[in-house]
């Protein structure tokens, strides 16, 4: 008999978080953000975090913060490549006349 496949547990790979510390392995991943981004922020990413499976380490993505609401977004796929999401936030204030 075989299981429907609502029955089938499937176990859950669990995830963790880390930032990453100043220092050499911080300038590569800076580096390495700031290639894929083709530097559309100016300088280095004030912090990034990283995020990882918790069984094998494999990393999933990496977010780099450079200013106030500019931050770039690094998915990184099982065969290698990558894909970068960009985001900018801006507010505008209405004046009163």
């Amino acid at each position: 008999m075989v299981a429907k496949p609502s029955r089938v547990h499937r176990r859950r790979v669990g995830t963790y978080r880390w930032k990453v510390a100043p220092g050499d392995q911080f300038d590569e991943l800076a580096a390495l953000i700031d290639k894929a981004i083709a530097h559309v922020f100016e300088g280095s990413p004030r912090e990034i975090i990283g995020t990882a499976e918790r069984v094998s380490g494999r990393i999933l993505g990496l977010k780099a913060t450079y200013g106030a609401g500019q931050t770039a977004t690094m998915r990184i796929r099982k065969d290698g490549s990558y894909s970068v999401a960009l985001s900018l936030r801006f507010s505008t204030k209405k004046g009163a006349k």
